[in-house]
């Protein structure tokens, strides 16, 4: 059960996104879901992780265990094109004289500019 998602964490150009987990299940579960974890393409640390011993009754149905960690994905931020400093704004240092344009800072910058997709006009 994901408990809680907080605001993110701004560091240069990512963004750290941390989940609160809290689990109950068998040392068996945790491992599978742990595995899982780390087959995903994007990268995911668990950090603080605790794991407590459950006494199996009828009403927990024999989950042995209960673990509480902060899972924390990363996510990359588009530059704001139009804060005081970046390229294009009405803040940024000119070009020299006689400079070639300075190219977009990043995907989504070249497709607002007009830029075809890589691989062509697919």
């Amino acid at each position: 059960m994901i408990t809680a998602i907080t605001a993110p964490t701004n560091a240069l150009r990512v963004s750290e996104w941390p989940i609160s987990v809290d689990l109950d299940g068998t040392y068996h579960n945790l491992a599978l879901f742990f595995d899982r974890i780390g087959r995903f393409s994007r990268i995911i640390n668990i950090e603080d992780l605790q794991i407590g011993a459950i006494t199996p009754t009828k009403a927990n149905n024999q989950r042995t265990l209960s673990a509480t960690f902060t899972a924390k994905t990363f996510v990359y931020k588009e530059p704001d094109l139009n804060a005081p400093g970046a390229p294009g704004s009405a803040g940024a240092p000119a070009a020299a004289p006689g400079a070639p344009p300075a190219a977009p800072d990043s995907p989504a910058a070249r497709i607002k500019a007009g830029a075809k997709p890589p691989g062509g006009d697919q």
